[in-house]
Protein backbone atom coordinates (compact mmCIF):
# COMPACT_ATOMS: atom_id res chain seq x y z
CA UNK A 1 0.00 0.00 0.00
CA UNK A 2 1.29 3.31 -1.03
CA UNK A 3 2.27 5.77 1.52
CA UNK A 4 0.26 9.35 1.03
CA UNK A 5 3.44 10.88 0.48
CA UNK A 6 4.31 8.87 -2.30
CA UNK A 7 0.84 9.42 -4.49
CA UNK A 8 0.93 11.79 -7.59
CA UNK A 9 0.43 15.39 -6.83
CA UNK A 10 -2.92 15.49 -9.08
CA UNK A 11 -4.43 12.69 -7.08
CA UNK A 12 -3.40 14.72 -3.55
CA UNK A 13 -4.58 18.00 -4.72
CA UNK A 14 -7.88 15.82 -5.92
CA UNK A 15 -8.34 14.66 -2.76
CA UNK A 16 -7.64 17.28 -0.42
CA UNK A 17 -10.22 19.32 -2.59
CA UNK A 18 -13.07 17.15 -1.53
CA UNK A 19 -12.60 18.78 2.17
CA UNK A 20 -13.01 22.51 0.21
CA UNK A 21 -16.89 23.79 -0.31
CA UNK A 22 -15.74 25.65 -3.19
CA UNK A 23 -14.78 22.55 -4.91
CA UNK A 24 -17.42 20.77 -3.63
CA UNK A 25 -19.77 22.96 -2.37
CA UNK A 26 -22.61 20.73 0.12
CA UNK A 27 -24.93 18.46 -2.09
CA UNK A 28 -28.70 20.03 -2.12
CA UNK A 29 -31.54 17.86 -3.27
CA UNK A 30 -33.34 20.79 -4.28
CA UNK A 31 -32.83 23.81 -5.43
CA UNK A 32 -35.88 26.39 -4.00
CA UNK A 33 -35.68 25.69 -0.07
CA UNK A 34 -38.91 25.78 2.15
CA UNK A 35 -39.41 28.79 4.46
CA UNK A 36 -38.37 26.01 7.19
CA UNK A 37 -35.00 25.71 5.82
CA UNK A 38 -34.71 28.92 4.82
CA UNK A 39 -33.49 29.86 8.72
CA UNK A 40 -30.05 27.79 8.27
CA UNK A 41 -29.29 30.32 5.19
CA UNK A 42 -28.11 34.01 5.95
CA UNK A 43 -28.40 34.74 1.83
CA UNK A 44 -31.52 32.93 -0.25
CA UNK A 45 -29.49 33.56 -3.02
CA UNK A 46 -26.55 32.47 -1.42
CA UNK A 47 -26.24 28.51 -2.27
CA UNK A 48 -22.38 28.35 -0.29
CA UNK A 49 -24.03 27.60 2.94
CA UNK A 50 -22.50 28.15 6.39
CA UNK A 51 -18.94 26.72 7.18
CA UNK A 52 -18.17 23.10 8.00
CA UNK A 53 -15.60 23.33 10.38
CA UNK A 54 -14.19 19.84 10.53
CA UNK A 55 -13.37 19.79 6.86
CA UNK A 56 -11.00 22.82 7.69
CA UNK A 57 -9.46 21.23 10.79
CA UNK A 58 -8.56 18.45 8.17
CA UNK A 59 -7.29 20.34 5.43
CA UNK A 60 -5.16 22.63 8.63
CA UNK A 61 -3.89 19.22 9.85
CA UNK A 62 -2.24 18.66 6.17
CA UNK A 63 -0.82 21.71 6.01
CA UNK A 64 1.09 21.40 9.61
CA UNK A 65 2.04 17.59 8.64
CA UNK A 66 5.11 18.99 6.64
CA UNK A 67 6.39 21.02 3.83
CA UNK A 68 5.34 18.71 1.19
CA UNK A 69 1.83 18.43 2.16
CA UNK A 70 1.83 22.57 3.08
CA UNK A 71 2.63 23.58 -0.09
CA UNK A 72 -0.72 21.59 -2.00
CA UNK A 73 -3.16 21.54 0.92
CA UNK A 74 -2.46 25.60 1.96
CA UNK A 75 -4.00 27.02 -1.24
CA UNK A 76 -7.39 24.47 -1.25
CA UNK A 77 -7.67 25.89 2.24
CA UNK A 78 -8.45 29.12 1.50
CA UNK A 79 -10.30 28.63 -1.42
CA UNK A 80 -13.68 29.29 0.41
CA UNK A 81 -13.06 32.32 2.55
CA UNK A 82 -16.58 32.85 4.08
CA UNK A 83 -17.09 33.27 8.16
CA UNK A 84 -20.67 34.13 8.32
CA UNK A 85 -21.61 35.40 11.93
CA UNK A 86 -23.63 33.09 13.54
CA UNK A 87 -22.09 30.00 12.05
CA UNK A 88 -18.58 29.98 13.18
CA UNK A 89 -16.96 31.53 16.40
CA UNK A 90 -15.12 34.98 16.09
CA UNK A 91 -11.62 33.95 17.64
CA UNK A 92 -11.38 31.59 14.37
CA UNK A 93 -12.25 34.73 12.02
CA UNK A 94 -10.29 37.25 13.91
CA UNK A 95 -7.15 34.47 13.31
CA UNK A 96 -8.45 34.17 9.63
CA UNK A 97 -8.05 38.10 8.81
CA UNK A 98 -5.03 38.31 10.67
CA UNK A 99 -3.89 35.47 8.58
CA UNK A 100 -5.01 37.10 5.13
CA UNK A 101 -3.61 41.04 6.26
CA UNK A 102 -1.05 41.03 8.37
CA UNK A 103 0.93 37.29 8.46
CA UNK A 104 0.30 35.69 4.48
CA UNK A 105 -1.13 37.90 2.41
CA UNK A 106 0.27 36.15 0.00
CA UNK A 107 -2.91 33.61 0.38
CA UNK A 108 -4.97 36.45 -0.95
CA UNK A 109 -4.62 35.02 -4.24
CA UNK A 110 -6.00 31.39 -3.55
CA UNK A 111 -8.72 32.59 -2.66
CA UNK A 112 -11.99 31.45 -5.16
CA UNK A 113 -14.96 32.38 -2.79
CA UNK A 114 -16.08 35.35 -0.94
CA UNK A 115 -18.87 37.15 0.59
CA UNK A 116 -18.72 40.91 -0.11
CA UNK A 117 -20.99 41.74 3.36
CA UNK A 118 -20.46 39.94 6.96
CA UNK A 119 -17.82 41.29 9.53
CA UNK A 120 -16.59 45.22 9.59
CA UNK A 121 -13.21 45.93 10.32
CA UNK A 122 -15.05 48.39 13.69
CA UNK A 123 -15.51 44.77 14.76
CA UNK A 124 -12.52 43.28 15.29
CA UNK A 125 -10.59 43.50 18.37
CA UNK A 126 -8.82 47.13 18.56
CA UNK A 127 -5.47 46.14 18.17
CA UNK A 128 -5.65 43.82 15.10
CA UNK A 129 -8.26 46.80 13.61
CA UNK A 130 -5.45 49.50 14.21
CA UNK A 131 -2.54 47.03 12.79
CA UNK A 132 -4.53 46.25 9.70
CA UNK A 133 -5.63 49.48 9.11
CA UNK A 134 -1.87 50.52 9.42
CA UNK A 135 -1.13 47.52 6.57
CA UNK A 136 -3.58 48.58 4.29
CA UNK A 137 -2.81 52.41 4.93
CA UNK A 138 -6.43 53.58 6.05
CA UNK A 139 -6.29 56.66 8.12
CA UNK A 140 -9.50 55.81 10.79
CA UNK A 141 -11.95 59.42 10.96
CA UNK A 142 -11.13 59.05 14.80
CA UNK A 143 -7.77 57.66 15.00
CA UNK A 144 -7.20 55.69 18.26
CA UNK A 145 -5.12 56.26 21.23
CA UNK A 146 -1.79 53.98 21.14
CA UNK A 147 -2.52 50.77 22.47
CA UNK A 148 -0.39 50.11 25.79
CA UNK A 149 0.81 47.26 24.17
CA UNK A 150 -0.16 43.22 24.46
CA UNK A 151 0.17 40.28 21.28
CA UNK A 152 -1.83 40.35 18.43
CA UNK A 153 -1.92 36.63 18.05
CA UNK A 154 -4.88 35.16 18.96
CA UNK A 155 -5.45 32.82 22.23
CA UNK A 156 -7.66 30.32 20.17
CA UNK A 157 -6.62 27.65 18.82
CA UNK A 158 -6.53 27.99 14.90
CA UNK A 159 -8.41 25.13 13.78
CA UNK A 160 -9.79 27.35 10.77
CA UNK A 161 -6.29 27.72 9.42
CA UNK A 162 -5.95 31.42 10.34
CA UNK A 163 -2.91 32.33 11.63
CA UNK A 164 -1.51 28.99 9.90
CA UNK A 165 2.49 28.57 10.22
CA UNK A 166 4.35 27.39 7.30
CA UNK A 167 6.34 24.47 7.87
CA UNK A 168 8.81 26.03 5.90
CA UNK A 169 9.46 29.11 8.07
CA UNK A 170 12.12 28.28 10.95
CA UNK A 171 12.82 28.58 14.28
CA UNK A 172 14.73 31.50 13.88
CA UNK A 173 11.67 33.20 12.27
CA UNK A 174 13.05 33.54 8.73
CA UNK A 175 11.36 32.26 5.70
CA UNK A 176 12.49 30.31 2.76
CA UNK A 177 10.75 31.16 -0.74
CA UNK A 178 6.65 30.21 -0.38
CA UNK A 179 6.43 27.29 -2.97
CA UNK A 180 2.77 26.17 -2.89
CA UNK A 181 0.79 25.08 -6.12
CA UNK A 182 -2.53 26.87 -6.67
CA UNK A 183 -5.75 25.12 -7.16
CA UNK A 184 -4.63 24.64 -10.98
CA UNK A 185 -1.56 22.47 -9.97
CA UNK A 186 0.82 25.33 -11.02
CA UNK A 187 3.64 27.01 -9.25
CA UNK A 188 2.30 30.20 -6.97
CA UNK A 189 4.77 33.00 -7.10
CA UNK A 190 4.93 35.96 -4.74
CA UNK A 191 2.37 38.55 -5.45
CA UNK A 192 4.96 41.39 -5.70
CA UNK A 193 5.89 39.46 -8.38
CA UNK A 194 2.72 39.64 -9.99
CA UNK A 195 1.92 42.89 -12.11
CA UNK A 196 -1.82 41.94 -11.60
CA UNK A 197 -1.76 41.48 -7.82
CA UNK A 198 -1.52 44.87 -6.74
CA UNK A 199 -1.59 45.63 -2.45
CA UNK A 200 -4.99 47.97 -1.39
CA UNK A 201 -1.64 50.13 -0.20
CA UNK A 202 -0.45 50.94 -3.24
CA UNK A 203 -3.54 52.95 -4.32
CA UNK A 204 -2.57 56.23 -2.75
CA UNK A 205 -5.98 57.59 -1.45
CA UNK A 206 -7.91 54.16 -2.08
CA UNK A 207 -10.42 54.93 1.11
CA UNK A 208 -12.31 57.73 2.85
CA UNK A 209 -12.04 59.12 6.25
CA UNK A 210 -15.00 57.52 8.40
CA UNK A 211 -16.56 54.97 5.66
CA UNK A 212 -17.81 51.30 6.62
CA UNK A 213 -15.11 48.96 6.42
CA UNK A 214 -16.59 46.00 5.34
CA UNK A 215 -13.36 43.32 5.89
CA UNK A 216 -14.64 40.80 2.85
CA UNK A 217 -14.66 43.79 1.05
CA UNK A 218 -11.18 45.20 1.71
CA UNK A 219 -9.97 41.27 1.64
CA UNK A 220 -11.59 40.96 -2.11
CA UNK A 221 -9.21 43.41 -3.26
CA UNK A 222 -6.47 41.42 -3.53
CA UNK A 223 -8.02 38.26 -4.37
CA UNK A 224 -6.85 38.39 -7.66
CA UNK A 225 -8.44 34.40 -8.85
CA UNK A 226 -11.46 35.23 -7.86
CA UNK A 227 -14.24 32.56 -9.44
CA UNK A 228 -17.75 33.34 -7.07
CA UNK A 229 -18.61 36.77 -5.33
CA UNK A 230 -22.00 36.89 -3.13
CA UNK A 231 -22.89 40.06 -2.24
CA UNK A 232 -26.14 42.17 -0.91
CA UNK A 233 -27.03 44.92 -3.46
CA UNK A 234 -27.31 47.83 0.66
CA UNK A 235 -23.73 47.32 0.26
CA UNK A 236 -22.90 47.81 -2.45
CA UNK A 237 -22.19 51.68 -2.22
CA UNK A 238 -19.04 50.58 -0.10
CA UNK A 239 -18.34 48.27 -2.62
CA UNK A 240 -17.77 50.63 -4.98
CA UNK A 241 -16.19 53.15 -2.74
CA UNK A 242 -13.49 50.33 -1.48
CA UNK A 243 -13.28 47.31 -4.49
CA UNK A 244 -10.86 48.60 -7.40
CA UNK A 245 -13.41 47.41 -10.39
CA UNK A 246 -9.96 45.83 -12.10
CA UNK A 247 -10.87 43.09 -14.65
CA UNK A 248 -12.04 40.01 -12.78
CA UNK A 249 -11.39 37.52 -15.60
CA UNK A 250 -12.11 34.66 -13.62
CA UNK A 251 -15.56 35.30 -12.34
CA UNK A 252 -17.91 32.78 -12.80
CA UNK A 253 -20.53 32.89 -10.68
CA UNK A 254 -22.45 36.26 -9.16
CA UNK A 255 -24.83 35.64 -6.07
CA UNK A 256 -26.69 39.10 -5.64
CA UNK A 257 -29.41 39.57 -2.44
CA UNK A 258 -31.68 42.09 -3.85
CA UNK A 259 -33.21 44.77 -1.46
CA UNK A 260 -36.74 46.98 -1.35
CA UNK A 261 -35.06 49.50 -2.62
CA UNK A 262 -33.05 48.07 -5.47
CA UNK A 263 -35.30 45.63 -7.01
CA UNK A 264 -33.56 45.80 -9.92
CA UNK A 265 -30.35 45.09 -12.59
CA UNK A 266 -30.00 48.26 -14.02
CA UNK A 267 -28.17 50.07 -11.31
CA UNK A 268 -24.60 51.29 -12.02
CA UNK A 269 -23.63 49.75 -9.34
CA UNK A 270 -23.71 46.59 -10.45
CA UNK A 271 -23.51 46.85 -14.59
CA UNK A 272 -19.89 47.83 -13.05
CA UNK A 273 -19.13 44.16 -12.10
CA UNK A 274 -20.59 43.30 -15.23
CA UNK A 275 -18.21 45.26 -17.16
CA UNK A 276 -15.40 43.73 -15.56
CA UNK A 277 -16.51 40.06 -15.94
CA UNK A 278 -16.96 39.36 -19.24
CA UNK A 279 -16.32 35.28 -18.45
CA UNK A 280 -19.13 35.42 -16.19
CA UNK A 281 -21.35 32.36 -16.32
CA UNK A 282 -23.98 31.94 -13.07
CA UNK A 283 -25.92 34.71 -11.92
CA UNK A 284 -28.36 33.96 -9.14
CA UNK A 285 -30.91 36.47 -7.88
CA UNK A 286 -32.89 36.56 -4.87
CA UNK A 287 -35.68 39.37 -4.58
CA UNK A 288 -35.88 40.94 -8.41
CA UNK A 289 -39.25 42.59 -9.38
CA UNK A 290 -37.95 44.57 -12.55
CA UNK A 291 -35.37 43.47 -15.04
CA UNK A 292 -33.18 46.64 -17.14
CA UNK A 293 -31.80 45.18 -20.03
CA UNK A 294 -27.96 44.18 -20.62
CA UNK A 295 -25.46 44.11 -22.99
CA UNK A 296 -23.06 42.18 -20.19
CA UNK A 297 -24.52 38.85 -20.38
CA UNK A 298 -23.75 37.32 -23.94
CA UNK A 299 -21.59 34.40 -22.33
CA UNK A 300 -24.64 33.90 -19.33
CA UNK A 301 -24.87 30.22 -18.87
CA UNK A 302 -27.25 29.68 -16.05
CA UNK A 303 -29.68 32.03 -14.47
CA UNK A 304 -31.38 31.06 -11.24
CA UNK A 305 -34.32 33.45 -9.68
CA UNK A 306 -35.46 33.30 -5.99
CA UNK A 307 -38.63 34.47 -4.54
CA UNK A 308 -38.66 37.22 -7.64
CA UNK A 309 -41.57 38.58 -9.60
CA UNK A 310 -40.86 39.75 -13.14
CA UNK A 311 -44.14 40.13 -15.54
CA UNK A 312 -43.69 38.90 -18.89
CA UNK A 313 -42.12 41.70 -21.01
CA UNK A 314 -39.17 41.53 -18.16
CA UNK A 315 -38.53 37.82 -18.78
CA UNK A 316 -38.68 38.20 -22.38
CA UNK A 317 -36.10 41.04 -21.89
CA UNK A 318 -34.17 38.87 -19.55
CA UNK A 319 -34.00 36.00 -22.10
CA UNK A 320 -32.69 38.11 -24.85
CA UNK A 321 -29.69 39.59 -23.38
CA UNK A 322 -28.50 35.86 -22.60
CA UNK A 323 -28.59 34.40 -25.85
CA UNK A 324 -26.71 31.05 -24.75
CA UNK A 325 -28.48 30.35 -22.06
CA UNK A 326 -28.70 26.68 -21.06
CA UNK A 327 -30.41 26.77 -17.39
CA UNK A 328 -32.92 28.53 -16.33
CA UNK A 329 -34.16 28.26 -12.47
CA UNK A 330 -37.62 30.35 -11.52
CA UNK A 331 -39.38 30.66 -8.14
CA UNK A 332 -42.43 33.28 -8.44
CA UNK A 333 -42.83 35.03 -5.16
CA UNK A 334 -46.87 36.26 -5.20
CA UNK A 335 -47.78 34.82 -1.46
CA UNK A 336 -49.21 38.09 -0.56
CA UNK A 337 -50.93 39.16 -3.90
CA UNK A 338 -53.63 37.27 -6.08
CA UNK A 339 -52.35 36.37 -9.44
CA UNK A 340 -55.35 38.02 -11.20
CA UNK A 341 -53.85 41.40 -9.64
CA UNK A 342 -50.47 40.77 -10.21
CA UNK A 343 -48.11 41.84 -12.80
CA UNK A 344 -47.25 38.28 -14.00
CA UNK A 345 -48.79 37.13 -17.24
CA UNK A 346 -50.79 33.96 -18.11
CA UNK A 347 -48.54 31.30 -16.92
CA UNK A 348 -48.58 29.24 -19.77
CA UNK A 349 -46.88 32.52 -21.79
CA UNK A 350 -43.92 31.73 -19.32
CA UNK A 351 -43.62 28.40 -21.60
CA UNK A 352 -44.32 30.24 -24.86
CA UNK A 353 -41.45 32.79 -24.09
CA UNK A 354 -38.91 30.31 -23.05
CA UNK A 355 -39.57 28.02 -25.60
CA UNK A 356 -39.35 31.38 -28.24
CA UNK A 357 -36.27 32.84 -27.04
CA UNK A 358 -33.95 29.41 -25.90
CA UNK A 359 -35.52 26.58 -27.19
CA UNK A 360 -32.42 25.77 -29.18
CA UNK A 361 -29.85 26.44 -26.23
CA UNK A 362 -31.77 25.23 -23.06
CA UNK A 363 -30.63 22.35 -21.46
CA UNK A 364 -32.37 22.85 -17.91
CA UNK A 365 -35.26 24.03 -16.57
CA UNK A 366 -36.69 24.52 -12.82
CA UNK A 367 -39.91 26.00 -11.84
CA UNK A 368 -41.30 26.60 -8.02
CA UNK A 369 -44.77 28.05 -9.22
CA UNK A 370 -46.96 26.25 -6.46
CA UNK A 371 -47.87 30.21 -4.80
CA UNK A 372 -48.59 31.34 -7.79
CA UNK A 373 -51.51 28.80 -8.92
CA UNK A 374 -52.97 29.11 -5.31
CA UNK A 375 -56.47 30.74 -6.78
CA UNK A 376 -56.01 29.60 -10.62
CA UNK A 377 -58.35 27.41 -11.49
CA UNK A 378 -58.51 25.12 -14.84
CA UNK A 379 -61.41 22.57 -16.16
CA UNK A 380 -58.15 20.96 -17.74
CA UNK A 381 -54.23 21.30 -17.18
CA UNK A 382 -53.64 22.14 -20.70
CA UNK A 383 -54.82 25.34 -19.95
CA UNK A 384 -52.54 25.78 -16.94
CA UNK A 385 -49.12 24.89 -17.75
CA UNK A 386 -49.18 24.15 -21.14
CA UNK A 387 -46.82 21.53 -23.49
CA UNK A 388 -42.96 21.49 -22.74
CA UNK A 389 -42.28 19.58 -25.73
CA UNK A 390 -41.76 22.92 -27.56
CA UNK A 391 -38.49 22.93 -25.54
CA UNK A 392 -36.43 20.92 -28.62
CA UNK A 393 -33.03 20.67 -26.16
CA UNK A 394 -34.23 20.18 -22.89
CA UNK A 395 -32.89 17.45 -20.82
CA UNK A 396 -33.39 18.21 -17.14
CA UNK A 397 -36.52 19.03 -15.71
CA UNK A 398 -37.68 20.08 -12.22
CA UNK A 399 -40.88 20.91 -11.58
CA UNK A 400 -43.81 20.85 -8.42
CA UNK A 401 -47.46 18.60 -9.78
CA UNK A 402 -48.80 21.78 -8.94
CA UNK A 403 -47.36 23.69 -11.53
CA UNK A 404 -48.64 21.06 -13.80
CA UNK A 405 -51.95 20.75 -12.33
CA UNK A 406 -52.66 24.54 -11.39
CA UNK A 407 -56.19 24.46 -9.53
CA UNK A 408 -57.52 21.30 -12.22
CA UNK A 409 -61.13 20.40 -11.76
CA UNK A 410 -60.21 16.76 -12.60
CA UNK A 411 -61.00 13.35 -10.83
CA UNK A 412 -58.78 10.59 -10.62
CA UNK A 413 -60.56 8.64 -12.61
CA UNK A 414 -60.25 10.77 -15.87
CA UNK A 415 -58.29 10.62 -18.86
CA UNK A 416 -56.55 13.58 -18.57
CA UNK A 417 -54.56 12.92 -15.62
CA UNK A 418 -53.24 9.91 -17.16
CA UNK A 419 -51.86 11.79 -20.11
CA UNK A 420 -50.54 14.06 -18.10
CA UNK A 421 -46.75 13.39 -18.35
CA UNK A 422 -46.79 11.92 -21.66
CA UNK A 423 -48.23 15.23 -23.60
CA UNK A 424 -45.98 17.08 -21.08
CA UNK A 425 -42.02 15.88 -21.25
CA UNK A 426 -40.01 17.21 -24.46
CA UNK A 427 -38.58 14.25 -26.69
CA UNK A 428 -34.96 14.60 -25.36
CA UNK A 429 -35.87 14.52 -21.84
CA UNK A 430 -33.07 12.97 -19.78
CA UNK A 431 -34.01 13.32 -15.86
CA UNK A 432 -37.19 14.53 -14.41
CA UNK A 433 -37.70 15.52 -10.96
CA UNK A 434 -40.98 15.72 -9.64
CA UNK A 435 -42.38 17.35 -6.17
CA UNK A 436 -45.82 16.13 -4.91
CA UNK A 437 -47.29 18.29 -1.99
CA UNK A 438 -50.53 16.33 -1.13
CA UNK A 439 -52.06 12.68 -0.98
CA UNK A 440 -54.45 13.72 -4.01
CA UNK A 441 -51.64 14.63 -5.80
CA UNK A 442 -49.53 11.62 -5.65
CA UNK A 443 -52.98 9.90 -6.55
CA UNK A 444 -52.77 11.44 -9.79
CA UNK A 445 -49.31 11.17 -10.34
CA UNK A 446 -49.31 7.57 -9.67
CA UNK A 447 -51.83 6.92 -12.31
CA UNK A 448 -49.75 9.44 -14.60
CA UNK A 449 -47.09 7.12 -14.32
CA UNK A 450 -48.90 4.02 -15.03
CA UNK A 451 -50.15 5.33 -18.75
CA UNK A 452 -46.41 6.91 -19.13
CA UNK A 453 -44.61 3.73 -18.60
CA UNK A 454 -46.42 2.27 -21.53
CA UNK A 455 -45.86 5.06 -23.83
CA UNK A 456 -42.39 6.38 -22.22
CA UNK A 457 -39.93 4.93 -24.79
CA UNK A 458 -41.99 6.47 -27.85
CA UNK A 459 -42.35 9.91 -26.21
CA UNK A 460 -39.65 10.16 -24.45
CA UNK A 461 -36.55 7.54 -26.09
CA UNK A 462 -33.55 9.07 -23.81
CA UNK A 463 -35.50 9.11 -20.86
CA UNK A 464 -32.99 7.63 -18.25
CA UNK A 465 -34.20 9.17 -14.15
CA UNK A 466 -37.47 10.09 -12.38
CA UNK A 467 -36.93 10.89 -9.28
CA UNK A 468 -40.26 11.52 -7.15
CA UNK A 469 -40.32 13.91 -4.25
CA UNK A 470 -43.21 13.85 -1.29
CA UNK A 471 -43.21 16.56 0.89
CA UNK A 472 -45.83 16.02 3.16
CA UNK A 473 -45.76 13.53 6.04
CA UNK A 474 -47.25 10.37 4.65
CA UNK A 475 -45.89 10.56 1.25
CA UNK A 476 -47.06 7.51 -0.81
CA UNK A 477 -47.50 6.10 -4.35
CA UNK A 478 -50.25 3.62 -4.81
CA UNK A 479 -48.38 0.50 -6.56
CA UNK A 480 -45.46 1.83 -6.22
CA UNK A 481 -43.88 -1.08 -6.21
CA UNK A 482 -44.90 -2.37 -9.60
CA UNK A 483 -44.13 1.30 -11.27
CA UNK A 484 -40.25 0.59 -10.34
CA UNK A 485 -40.29 -2.57 -11.67
CA UNK A 486 -41.95 -1.62 -14.83
CA UNK A 487 -39.87 1.29 -15.33
CA UNK A 488 -36.77 -0.60 -14.65
CA UNK A 489 -37.61 -3.14 -17.83
CA UNK A 490 -37.23 -0.33 -19.99
CA UNK A 491 -34.16 0.97 -18.74
CA UNK A 492 -35.64 4.28 -16.94
CA UNK A 493 -34.59 4.79 -13.01
CA UNK A 494 -37.55 5.81 -10.92
CA UNK A 495 -37.03 6.87 -7.45
CA UNK A 496 -38.62 8.20 -4.40
CA UNK A 497 -37.89 10.32 -1.59
CA UNK A 498 -39.17 11.33 1.16
CA UNK A 499 -38.24 14.89 2.69
CA UNK A 500 -41.29 15.92 5.26
CA UNK A 501 -38.68 18.28 6.66
CA UNK A 502 -40.19 20.89 4.04
CA UNK A 503 -43.94 20.63 5.41
CA UNK A 504 -44.59 23.52 7.53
Amino acid sequence: MKRLLDLPVAVLMDTFELFCQHCHPMSRAYLFSHDNLREYQWKYACDLGPSEPSSRVALASLCRTNKFLNSIATPILYHWAHFPEGHSDDGRSFAFYRTMFLERPDLCQHVRSIHLEEKELGDLPSELADAIRHELGIVPANPPKASSGGSLKDPSEDSSGGSLKDPSKDSSGGSSKDSSEDSSGGSSKDPSEDSSHVRLNSDPAPFRLGQRMTLPTLLAADCIGLQEICLEIDCMDDIMDCYPMRALPRLKTLIVTMSESEDQLGTPRLQAIFRVAPGLKVLIISDLSYFFPSNQWANLRELILYESCLDIDAIQLLLLACPILESFAYEIDVRHESPITSPHTYPRDLIRTVSRYTRRTFRSLNLNLSYFWSTWSFDDPAEAMGSLRSLESLEHLELGLQSFLGGSRIESDEDVPRRLLSWTFPFRIRSVTIEVACAVQAKILGLALDYFKRVCREECPELETIVVRGIYSDFEIPGVSHLISSFEEIGVSLKLRHEPILVQ
